[in-house]
């Protein structure tokens, strides 16, 4: 439970707000994850973006939908056809999917 759950329970009303000393806003769980100016938070998702190999595939904006998400991503590059027609056709990425999925997972559990 976060945020404006913890209003009303008596002696837990400081849960609704964000327990770090620079934020002093309603916390939710996109809060924790993403916009927390945390120093710990900031570093994690910095540390993940860093990890990322693939310069050819971009580090995605991090948001909530992202990380709920995660699990669903299918990274696909576009590969040039050698026919007459010369049209490009999407193949899958598997590993680098993978990747992004783990990376995404993991570092909003380390956060």
């Amino acid at each position: 439970m976060v945020g404006s759950y913890w209003r009303n329970i008596r002696s837990h009303e400081d849960k609704e707000i964000c327990q770090c000393n620079t934020c002093n806003v309603t916390e939710s769980m996109e809060h924790i994850l993403t916009q927390c100016r945390e120093e710990t938070t900031q570093l994690i998702w910095t540390m993940a973006r860093n990890l990322w190999p693939h310069r050819d595939i971009p580090w995605p904006k991090i948001n909530l939908g992202i990380i709920l998400g995660c699990g669903c991503i299918n990274l696909q590059a576009e590969v040039q056809e050698r026919n007459e027609d010369n049209r490009t056709k999407r193949v899958p990425r598997p590993g680098p999917s993978r990747l992004l999925q783990i990376l995404l997972s993991e570092s909003a559990y380390l956060v």
